[in-house]
């Protein structure tokens, strides 16, 4: 697994996802995914969903590609029902009414982007998606 100084804790994305009351034959995105903690976790512990990796970053996808190939489950099977997609978070190609829950670590502009930036731009653009 490939963490980064702005990955996700896993416990922190397990509690995301029971908070997120994620249902069988749901697609879910995390459309900051970095990592794919937060798309893997759900995946993992919920076999009838299909997660959505999404980040604009070339390097944050490459690294969520990465981990769901790492990943197994206990009996030891792949984690086949996460796809990672590197996509603009303010402009998701995805069709309305496909998506059943929006599970994310959202950036704060601490570690990545900044606070004005999120606040004028990646926010409302993302809230308005």
């Amino acid at each position: 697994r490939i963490y980064t100084s702005t990955s996700l804790r896993p416990s922190i994305a397990y509690g995301l996802y029971h908070l997120a009351e994620v249902a069988d034959g749901e697609v879910i995105v995390d459309p900051f995914a970095g990592t794919g903690t937060l798309p893997i976790t759900c995946a993992l512990h919920h076999k009838a969903v299909f997660a959505i990796a999404a980040d604009i970053a070339l390097h944050a996808a490459q690294k969520s590609e990465h981990n769901v190939r790492m990943f197994t489950r206990r009996d030891g099977s792949a984690v086949s029902n996460v796809e990672v997609a590197r996509m603009d978070a303010t402009q998701l190609p995805l069709r309305s009414d496909t998506v059943d829950v929006i599970i994310s670590n959202m950036p704060f502009g601490k570690q990545i982007g900044n606070h004005a930036h999120n606040k004028r731009v990646l926010y409302p653009g993302f809230f308005s998606e």
